[in-house]
């Protein structure tokens, strides 16, 4: 408000309350007359540099008591003046300080206003007769024009910005007005009209070298990166936007080094687990406590599904790498730390609405990406095989398990009874053989991927507080039918008092998730690669999953249908997954001085996921059961279902509860010489994870009833053995409690040298039997030295130059054992016949000994910035030594079990970070370089289990002292033999097809060390491109330094019909004598010895390299600003459209598949578009 009001208030009196009013209010007025009369003159001592109007005002109320009155957009722009005054009369100040501004000053009573100082008629006239116009061009220090630059007159309200050009008009402005321009990283100018107007182009100038141009959030306080000394990457929301992963972690790939993905396969399930442990940071830091780091979100870690966190919230990832970035976090940090900042408003920020909206879509997956057996092979196994006699008893209807005949069966034996002319079984076998299952699949199962994403987002702020709230709804059809949508609202304010002393902030964040997808199989009997979902009429198939004599020998209508129709059976068993889960915060700041604040913060956070499988009661599964199960008396022919008729469902439930309170205090000082900083506190902790399962029989739908079983007894079951209904109980409940206290403390010198320094100690519950071991201190210390701020350096092409060099420890918590003896109950086993009651088993054996994890963290880092700023990035070498890592050793079965975990290994990982930034092109074409490259490997320095000299636990991986911990060893390959075609490797020298000597007698010198099966480099190269309203980026990928062991065919995957998906090698076995010189697949036999595969399986002949360089993703934009089109009703329109898992550019081994998705039941992640669109209204 610009006016002031006095109001007055009337309300009738008695007579004698008017009285008695009237002389108050006299005897008040004397008094403050003789008050007035008595006070001495307020004098002030204001003696500093760089200060703003706001502090002046600020100390005239401390000194005087007297309030200033003002607009806050008066003093917007004003320059900060140097003001030297001692023992100085209120006029004097207030002259000295608005001295050349536009503003006056009336002093009433008590009060100061300060007011817009009049202009005289005199120069109004003048100032129209000099008014001009004003045109300038903006750029950055490369001469890039800048969108969007403020532009103000100062003192007025007269503003505007920049278009896409960089360029700006100003009308109505005299010469001697000063014009202020502003852009976010630059610093502010103030320069004359008179000035502007020779000058056509106005380059501003970065507040800082790039190096400095971040504040680094690590969860606890938020740096600049001048003072920073340890190893972080920081993504603001432009670099995350550029991804369009619809999970945070999917956008971090490939931008940042040292931060490495393993790629998830096509049939992936989205889950917490699958997308932490997918993530390592600067490679392995422990063997067995997990590898995932610890996720923090607005300061506190998030426990909930990483999945719930919606990207379009998030303003920027900050990744502590080192000891001497995360040690503040201690024990949990020793994997990293991933700091994730939710978008907030600000104080005076306009209220910003930004609509965000993408649609993804994918096409079916690439069954035909891994080479399977195909039919014509599957009708010669079967041939063979029947030839041999192994189906006699199954033919004869003896065979125990009523296996029914398969189609080529059913040929065979027709052929067989002279029922089949030879003629007609081949035309019969050929037929079949052009059956696909994988074309049923992608014809009536599997569908594109569609993916719908929406966000809105409002922000904004006042003097005293600022908001935030957003809204998010993502909703999806994946390639099997499956439905999915995800709900998220988040708000955040905060309050202000005491001219911004006191600060009260509180948040929420609630996310709903939900899906439901149906279970398809081709039958639990029937897997076999040529079967037909849909006869010839266009009905859907039945399978038989018994022999049909076998089921029709049942009296009529004792059990249920029997028949399996996969089609009509597929939506009839249903999965179901509920995620809720809910955060919330609140902090209170208190600023007691300047330098000096103290902060109290409380976070919590539940969350349950409710896993359901429902099977209708028609589907195969229940009715199987229920036949399974039923008892018929031969005599009488009663039934008796031991399952009741009605649905089944399985459903287990995980659930947490987590609190934290946290109590710190900083003080920041700094002036021309020194800087120091120190933040202290303390900090408290429970989490309550419960976890929970039933399973309910006879289960009504409509009225939500089922109903009780016998799950205490055996019973006989179709069509042989002696089963118990498993009632599917499950409680476990865990109790972890930490209790922390910690001190980080920064010095700086001359703005050049900077010592980092951190001490943390941490306690928890789970080390709970000698006090010692509970506690673990940990500490850090780093140095960075500005080297071009020193007076001897003078490389004008390298202005920018900083070493860092830190080490500390961290540390690991393995939260699946504890120090204590840890028992579980289970109830009714089904598989064991003698156990009828419940009974319990040692999971975790006592040991009092038991330590954290720690992990020593050595880095030294360069950073620099060259050729204006043309080159900058940095370089890091690490060193990572592990101690007490939880290993396996082996105890003497007198102790009661043979495996024992403890603080028994230990491990060293160290590498190189590379990170470069170019500008190759700056105009009106730009175009910008990207180059991130890390290096890792790792070596066992302790492990409890030795293996013996002439020992096959090579092979199987074990750990091995000065070995990679994931190491890759095979047999050498001697070739096949050339009378059996079994495979021969090489034991003490000599090719040997004995399986004995193989596992026994192999040493490590005839084995073949293929280095580490993961890989030890990474590559990311992103390129950007921009002209006019257009970017065009793409990112390429790359993996190198390791080796995997693929897949073959597995004969005794060809005894069961579980799977259709048998390896095609099978089409190379060796079959005749003189195929070993053309092939190295082993022969089938028969009567089949599984072991004889273990030779071949993992021989070098099946080790390939994994090295390979991928283009990830391609993306496109178009942006429209109303500074560049006035008539546009919103600020900025984006459009972007982008193509993910695009393909190989090339790779190292000899086959076509995926090296990161190599097994034989999954299938690479297809290739998707995204269309999307942003407005800022």
């Amino acid at each position: 408000m610009n006016s002031y009001f006095l109001f007055q208030l009337k309300v009738p009196l008695a007579p004698h309350l008017q009285r008695r009013i009237k002389f108050t209010v006299i005897i008040m007025i004397i008094g403050i007359f003789q008050v007035n009369a008595s006070v001495p003159v307020k004098l002030i001592t204001i003696r500093r540099n760089n200060i703003g109007l706001k502090e002046v005002f600020t100390e005239i109320r401390k000194q005087t008591g007297y309030t200033v009155l003002y607009r806050s957009e008066m003093i917007e722009g004003i320059r900060l003046i140097n003001v030297d005054l001692v023992d100085a009369s209120i006029e004097t100040v207030l002259k000295c300080c608005l001295k050349g501004q536009s503003l006056d000053f009336v002093i009433e009573d008590y009060a100061i206003v300060i007011t817009e100082k009049k202009i005289s008629i005199k120069d109004k006239i003048i100032s129209f007769l000099t008014e001009v116009e004003l045109h300038c061009k903006v750029v950055d220090e490369n001469e890039k024009p800048l969108e969007g630059a403020t532009v103000k007159v100062k003192g007025t309200l007269k503003i505007t910005s920049t278009n896409s050009k960089g360029e700006f008009v100003l009308n109505n402005i005299t010469d001697k007005d000063i014009i202020l321009i502003s852009y976010l990283a630059y610093k502010t100018k103030e320069i004359l009209v008179k000035d502007l107007r020779n000058m056509s182009v106005l380059k501003m100038e970065p507040v800082s070298a790039e190096l400095n141009e971040v504040k680094i959030n690590t969860g606890y306080q938020s740096l600049s990166k001048q003072k920073t000394v340890g190893a972080f990457e920081y993504l603001d929301i432009k670099a995350l936007e550029r991804r369009t992963g619809q999970d945070i972690i999917s956008r971090l790939e490939g931008m940042t080094a040292g931060f490495s993905f393993k790629e998830l396969p096509g049939n992936a399930v989205a889950s917490d687990e699958n997308s932490r442990n997918r993530i390592l940071i600067r490679g392995l830091s422990t063997m067995t406590a997990g590898t995932e780091p610890l996720i923090v979100l607005d300061n506190f870690p998030y426990l909930g599904d990483i999945n719930n966190i919606n990207p379009n919230d998030i303003e920027s990832v900050t990744i502590l790498k080192d000891a001497v970035a995360s040690a503040i976090w201690g024990v949990k940090s020793g994997n990293g730390v991933i700091v994730l900042t939710s978008k907030k408003g600000r104080y005076n920020q306009p209220v910003d609405v930004v609509f965000d909206t993408k649609f993804h879509f994918a096409g079916k997956p690439d069954l035909f990406h891994f080479p399977v057996m195909s039919s014509k092979d599957y009708i010669d196994v079967e041939r063979f095989l029947y030839d041999k006699g192994y189906f006699d008893a199954r033919i004869r209807g003896e065979d125990r398990s009523k296996m029914p005949l398969t189609p080529v069966l059913q040929l065979l034996v027709d052929n067989k009874k002279g029922q089949l002319s030879d003629e007609a079984l081949e035309s019969g076998l050929r037929e079949i053989g052009k059956n696909d299952l994988r074309n049923d699949y992608n014809q009536y199962i599997y569908r594109n991927t569609l993916n719908q994403q929406y966000h809105v987002g409002v922000n904004g702020g006042t003097e005293q507080q600022k908001y935030g709230v957003s809204v998010g709804w993502n909703k999806g059809v994946d390639y099997k039918q499956s439905l999915a949508d995800h709900l998220t609202i988040k708000a955040s304010h905060t309050y202000s008092f005491f001219d911004k002393n006191l600060e009260i902030d509180a948040g929420i964040l609630y996310t709903q998730k939900n899906n439901q997808s149906s279970y398809f199989n081709s039958g639990p009997r029937s897997g076999f690669t040529y079967l037909k979902l849909k006869r010839e009429d266009g009905t859907n198939s039945v399978v038989d999953q018994y022999d049909s004599n076998y089921v029709e020998g049942f009296p009529a209508g004792k059990l249920l249908d029997w028949s399996f129709s996969p089609l009509d059976d597929w939506k009839l068993n249903n999965s179901k997954v509920r995620v809720v889960d809910h955060q919330f915060n609140v902090g209170l700041r208190y600023r007691l001085s300047r330098t000096l604040d103290v902060k109290i913060e409380y976070s919590s956070g539940q969350g349950t996921k409710k896993n359901t499988n429902e099977y209708d009661e028609r589907s195969f599964y229940v009715r199987n059961l229920i036949n399974q199960f039923t008892q018929i008396d031969p005599i009488t022919e009663t039934i008796k279902r031991p399952v009741p008729l009605g649905g089944i469902i399985y459903s287990k439930n995980d659930e947490y509860d987590n609190k934290n309170v946290r109590i710190s205090s900083s003080y920041n000082y700094n002036n021309q010489k020194h800087g120091f900083s120190f933040l202290a506190g303390a900090e408290m902790s429970e989490t309550v994870s419960h976890k929970t399962g039933n399973n309910l029989y006879g289960y009504n739908s409509v009225s939500g009833s089922s109903t009780s079983v016998d799950f205490a007894n055996l019973y006989p079951v179709k069509p042989i053995g002696m089963l118990r209904l498993s009632d599917g109980q499950v409680s476990m409940k865990k109790l972890d409690r930490n209790l922390s206290a910690f001190l980080l403390v920064t010095y700086d010198y001359l703005k050049k040298y900077v010592l980092s320094t951190s001490v943390r100690n941490d306690g928890s519950n789970l080390f709970g039997v000698y006090t010692n071991n509970q506690w673990n201190p940990i500490w850090s210390i780093g140095l960075s030295w500005d080297i071009n701020q020193d007076f001897f350096y003078q490389v004008k092409w390298l202005p920018s130059l900083k070493l860092r060099a830190g080490y500390g420890y961290n540390g690991n918590v393995n939260k699946t054992i504890t120090g204590h003896l840890i028992t579980y109950l289970i109830s009714n086993d089904i598989d064991d016949l003698f156990k009828r009651q419940s009974y319990a088993t040692i999971r975790n054996a006592p040991n009092p000994y038991l330590k954290w994890e720690k992990v020593g963290h050595l880095n030294v880092g360069i950073d620099f910035s060259a050729f204006n700023s043309r080159l900058s990035g940095s370089l890091e070498y690490y060193r990572k030594s592990t101690s007490d890592l939880i290993g396996a050793i082996r105890l003497a079965p007198v102790f009661g079990w043979s495996d024992f975990s403890g603080n028994t290994a230990g491990l060293t990982t160290s590498g190189c970070d590379i990170k470069i930034n170019s500008t190759n092109i700056s105009g009106q074409f730009n175009w910008s370089s990207n180059i991130l490259f890390s290096f890792t490997s790792n070596q066992v320095t302790k492990y409890g289990i030795i293996p013996s000299e002439y020992n096959s636990a090579y092979v199987n991986g074990q750990q091995i002292i000065g070995k990679p911990y994931n190491l890759l060893f095979s047999y050498r390959w001697a070739g096949l033999d050339p009378l059996t075609g079994n495979a021969r490797v090489f034991v003490n020298g000599e090719p040997s097809s004995n399986l004995n000597s193989i596992l026994n007698n192999t040493n490590q010198d005839d084995l073949v060390y293929h280095g580490s099966s993961v890989p030890t480099s990474s590559l990311s190269l992103f390129n950007t491109f921009n002209w006019r309203q257009f970017h065009f980026s793409f990112n390429i990928t790359g993996q190198f330094g390791y080796s995997y062991r693929r897949s073959s065919i597995n004969y005794s995957g060809l005894l069961n019909y579980s799977s259709y998906r048998q390896h095609g090698d099978f089409s190379k076995r060796w079959q005749n004598p003189g195929d070993e010189k053309i092939t190295n697949v082993i022969s089938m036999v028969y009567p089949f010895d599984s072991s004889r595969e273990i030779p071949y399986l993992n021989s070098n002949i099946l080790i390939e390299k994994g090295d390979h360089i991928r283009l990830r993703d391609l993306r496109i934009g178009y942006t429209l600003n109303r500074t560049s089109r006035s008539k546009l009703p919103f600020k900025q329109l984006q459009f972007l459209c982008s193509i993910n898992n695009i393909g190989f550019l090339w790779r190292a081994d000899r086959t076509k598949i995926d090296p990161e998705v190599q097994l034989n039941s999954e299938f690479p992640q297809p290739t998707e578009v995204v269309f999307g669109a942003k407005v800022n209204l």
